[in-house]
């Protein structure tokens, strides 16, 4: 007896201080994940953190207790298992655990983190809305099936989300993650050049900017005549246009009509207009 006495202290003195206390939500039935929850409690002890496991089977009286816990505790994990979440009539069920938590617990502490264990494989839908809403939120869910081994990253992964780490942020983040590669590679097929698109085609149009060289044939045969109205009036040349940094000059610069004695005219020469 003095043997066990001095291992269970050696024991003791070897777990951490204790740093976080987090509530166990589970269902205390044939079906349940109490065993699974034991075997997690020893590793998290290990890692500074006490879990309560308070069975809800002892009666009434136990109320007050799992209330009391729920209050002054970090985070609760829910072990969803396929019937979580019923209300079985007893007022410390995980359905009430459930709802005091997010309703009372959750607001009146900042920083308080639920935990979500899904116990059954993710094909499998839950019995009862309360495990439906709970578990079918936009966060992340840490998976072990009851009867399998406990995955080794497990209680790292919780002692992640008690520091602080919002497990709904690393969905967010893998969300946006997702996006940008889809984005990048919609850019990218945006920005191939259109000569592969064109080479695929089977049947290339030819487009109207493209020159078509004419065969020998058509290239010897005569084109049509212009008509001599069209012919002459191409041969015509241009006026030429005035130059626009010279002075005006007058159409009539070496003659003018100039009035004589019998009321008649003619030409009189006249001088050069200076320029």
């Amino acid at each position: 007896h003095r043997v066990k006495e001095v291992k269970q202290k050696n024991k003791q003195a070897e777990k951490p201080p204790i740093q976080f206390q987090v509530f166990a939500s589970m269902r205390f039935n044939a079906n349940g994940p109490v065993a699974e929850a034991r075997l997690l409690k020893e590793a998290l002890a290990e890692r500074g953190v006490q879990m309560h496991i308070i069975d809800v089977r002892v009666g009434q009286s136990i109320t007050v207790k799992v209330f009391e816990t729920l209050e002054k505790c970090d985070a609760m994990i829910a072990f969803g298992s396929k019937d979580y979440g019923e209300d079985t009539g007893n007022s410390a069920s995980t359905y009430h655990e459930c709802s005091y938590w997010q309703n009372h617990c959750v607001t009146k502490k900042k920083g308080r983190q639920t935990i979500l264990l899904r116990m059954t494989p993710w094909e499998e839908e839950f019995d009862h809305i309360t495990g439906r809403v709970l578990f079918g939120r936009n966060e992340l869910a840490l998976s072990w099936v009851i009867g399998e081994p406990m995955p080794e990253d497990l209680p790292d992964h919780i002692i992640t989300a008690l520091r602080g780490s919002n497990t709904n942020d690393a969905v967010l983040a893998k969300m946006e993650r997702t996006f940008s590669q889809g984005t990048s590679l919609i850019t990218e097929e945006k920005k191939q050049p259109d000569d592969e698109a064109t080479e695929a085609k089977p049947n290339h149009v030819v487009d109207v900017a493209e020159v078509v060289e004419p065969t020998p044939a058509e290239a010897a045969a005569p084109g049509p005549a212009p008509a001599p109205a069209e012919a002459a009036a191409d041969s015509k040349p241009a006026p030429a246009s005035p130059p626009t940094d010279s002075k005006p000059v007058p159409l009539h610069t070496g003659s003018k009509l100039a009035p004589l004695n019998g009321g008649a005219a003619k030409l009189a020469p006249l001088k050069p207009a200076p320029l």
